[in-house]
């Protein structure tokens, strides 16, 4: 902890309380738990922004802007994670954290992107099982290799892997490249090395 406070002016981010400190804390926890035994480099950013429904017509939505004396900001829709292993027992992985209480109005395809491996890892066994609530902020895992097929893979300021098929191979098999990409919607460029 003293490791991440000494970076709080780069960490603070409009947060939905909800995920804060009920399912990214129980993720932050195991993760700690985890880190005893296993590195990682660890990028952590934000994407896009929220959106809200009007009251009026709840099919049409418009950006959550949020006033802080004479600066006006927005609140970003999700809170990612991506953990690249630094030894050869574990897969990196993306972590989402959905930054809004208005999951329901959404299509599910639209709040959890990708498809969700959260299950495949025995590390978050005791803390998964509350990711789904809404109540308590949707959090989703991705591989690197899935999350390269969705556009907000284009956003993210650092690692993004590229799924390149071997057309000769009969099975799926491929190579992984790592691209830089850009974006405005990220708390830092910060790595951090958690051991």
């Amino acid at each position: 902890m003293h490791y991440f406070n000494q970076y709080h002016e780069l960490l603070d981010i409009l947060w939905w309380k909800n995920l804060r400190i009920i399912n990214w804390q129980r993720f932050l926890d195991a993760l700690e738990q985890h880190t005893t035994n296993n590195s990682y480099e660890v990028y952590m950013g934000t994407l896009d922004e929220v959106q809200i429904p009007l009251w009026g017509n709840h099919q049409k939505f418009e950006y959550l802007e949020v006033q802080n004396g004479f600066v006006k900001g927005t609140a970003p829709r999700y809170v990612w994670i991506y953990l690249e292993s630094m030894d050869d027992d574990n897969s990196d992985l993306y972590i989402f954290g959905y930054n809004s209480p208005y999951a329901e109005f959404f299509e599910p395809n639209d709040v959890k992107f990708c498809p969700d491996i959260c299950g495949q890892f025995n590390w978050l066994e005791n803390v998964r099982s509350t990711f789904g609530y809404a109540n308590f902020g949707i959090i989703f895992c991705c591989s690197p290799s899935s999350f390269i097929k969705f556009a907000y893979a284009q956003k993210l300021p650092h690692i993004t892997a590229i799924e390149m098929p071997d057309e000769t191979a009969e099975d799926s098999s491929y190579s992984e490249e790592i691209v830089p990409t850009t974006t405005e919607n990220y708390v830092s460029n910060l790595i951090l090395g958690l051991s």
